[in-house]
C-alpha cells in the first residue's frame, strides 16, 4: 500500500490487496449509472481467475460460457441492479479497509429510468488495434421501475451497505447554486445530490471544531431571551434544560460562566453545519466529465480524517479528493483505471508544494 501515490488498475482488486483496517477516511464518487463511457475502464465481474475466459453476448456485456465471468464497465451494466451488486461489492471492501475509527463519504447520482438506449459504440471503436478486449455493444439498461420514474440508486446502495454493517450517520444534500443544464419541460430541474456518510463502528473519528459555524445572531438572541412560550413548545424542557442549553450554546463548553465581556470573542458560540451543503460546481481547466467541488471534499477531511490520517479515494477521477488532502497535510492513496485521468492526477498533484507533516 505505497501512500501519497495513484495506483493504476481494477479498483476492488487492488482494495484486495490493502491490509486491514489501514484507512482513516474514504471519500469517492464512483461512475454514475448509464451515464458515460469511460476509455480503458471494462474488468471482469466474477468468475475463475484462472479461466481462459470464451465471451458471448449477454445483455449488452460480455459473459464466459465457461466460468460465468462477466466483462463490461462498471456504470454501464444492463440493469440497475447489477450496478447496485457491483458497487455494493466494492465498498465491503472499503468497509474491510476502514479503520474501526473511520469514516466513509459516498456521493451518487441518481438516475430516470428512461427507454432509451445508451450507445458508446463510437468511444469503443477508437480504442487502439492492439487491444484484442472484446468490443461492448450498446447498452439497453432494462428496469422493473415504470418509465420516467427516478431509480433511487443512491438510497437502495445506502439500504444494502446498512444491512451488510455500515452505520448511516447522515444523508447530507449537496446544494448547486449552478447546476448542469437540463432540457426538461414536465418536472423540476434537479438541483442536489446526497453525500451519504457513513461510519463501520458507532464511534468513530469526528472533528467537530474544525467544521463548526458560528450560531445566527437571531438564533443566538431566541435561545437567550426564551420565554414561557418558547419553553413549552418542547414537552419535558424546564427552566434549568433551558439555562444548561444558553450556558452550552454560548461558550461552546458545558459549565462554564457565561457572558464574560472581557473575553467575548474568544468564547463566541458555534454549532455543527446542517446536513444542506450549498456548493457551487468548480470550474476544471482539464479534460475530466466528472469533478468533486474542493470545499466539499475539505469538509469531508476536516470531519472525518485526524491530521496523521489516511485519505482513500477508490474511483480517484480528476484527483479532487487527493488535492484538498494533500494541501491539509494528509495522507493520501488514489486508486483509478483510466491512464489519461492519472496524468491529470499527477499534473494538478504537482501544482502544489510539498507540505512539512
Amino acid at each position: 500500500m505505497k501512500l501519497n501515490s495513484v495506483l493504476q488498475g481494477n479498483t476492488l482488486e487492488i482494495l484486495k490487496t490493502f491490509p486491514n483496517e489501514s484507512i482513516d477516511t474514504v471519500i469517492t464518487s464512483p461512475p454514475y449509472y448509464q451515464t458515460r463511457y469511460y476509455p480503458q475502464a471494462e474488468c471482469v465481474w466474477g468468475g475463475k481467475p484462472d479461466c481462459d475466459h470464451q465471451w458471448e453476448d449477454w445483455n449488452g456485456w460480455q459473459k464466459c460460457k465457461l466460468c460465468g465471468a462477466l466483462w463490461g464497465e462498471l456504470g454501464l451494466e444492463p440493469t440497475p441492479e447489477l450496478y447496485i451488486d457491483h458497487l455494493v461489492e466494492i465498498f465491503l471492501e472499503v468497509k474491510r479497509v476502514l479503520k474501526k475509527t473511520g469514516t466513509f463519504w459516498l456521493n451518487i447520482g441518481d438516475r430516470y429510468n428512461t427507454s432509451g438506449t445508451l450507445s458508446y459504440r463510437i468511444w469503443t471503436d477508437r480504442r487502439p488495434k492492439e487491444d484484442k478486449r472484446p468490443k461492448m455493444p450498446e447498452i439497453k439498461a432494462k428496469s422493473s421501475y415504470p418509465p420516467k420514474s427516478l431509480l433511487l440508486l443512491p438510497f437502495r446502495v445506502a439500504e444494502r451497505l446498512i444491512e451488510n454493517g455500515f452505520i448511516l450517520r447522515n444523508v447530507i444534500v449537496w446544494s448547486k447554486t449552478n447546476p448542469l443544464p437540463q432540457p426538461i419541460q414536465d418536472r423540476f430541474k434537479s438541483a442536489w445530490e446526497p453525500i451519504l456518510f457513513f461510519t463501520k463502528d458507532a464511534r468513530y473519528y469526528f472533528n467537530r471544531e474544525d467544521i463548526a459555524i458560528p450560531y445566527a445572531p437571531t438564533t443566538l438572541k431566541r435561545i437567550r431571551h426564551a420565554n414561557y412560550s418558547d419553553k413549552t413548545r418542547y414537552a419535558g424542557f424546564t427552566n434549568e434544560h433551558w439555562d444548561k442549553l444558553a450556558q452550552r450554546t454560548y461558550q461552546s463548553i458545558p459549565f462554564q460562566p457565561l457572558f464574560e465581556q472581557n473575553n467575548a470573542e474568544e468564547k463566541s458560540p458555534t454549532t455543527m453545519p446542517t446536513d444542506v451543503w450549498t456548493i457551487s460546481y468548480q470550474p476544471f481547466r482539464d479534460y475530466h466529465f466528472a469533478t468533486f467541488p474542493e470545499k466539499l471534499v475539505e469538509l469531508c477531511i476536516l470531519a472525518g480524517c485526524p491530521e496523521d490520517g489516511i485519505v482513500l479515494d477508490p474511483f480517484a477521477g480528476s484527483g479532487t479528493t487527493l488535492v484538498v488532502a494533500k494541501k491539509l497535510g494528509r495522507k493520501y492513496i488514489g486508486i483509478e483505471m483510466v491512464e489519461e485521468y492519472i496524468r491529470i492526477i499527477n499534473k494538478r498533484l504537482e501544482r502544489i508544494g510539498e507540505f512539512l507533516l
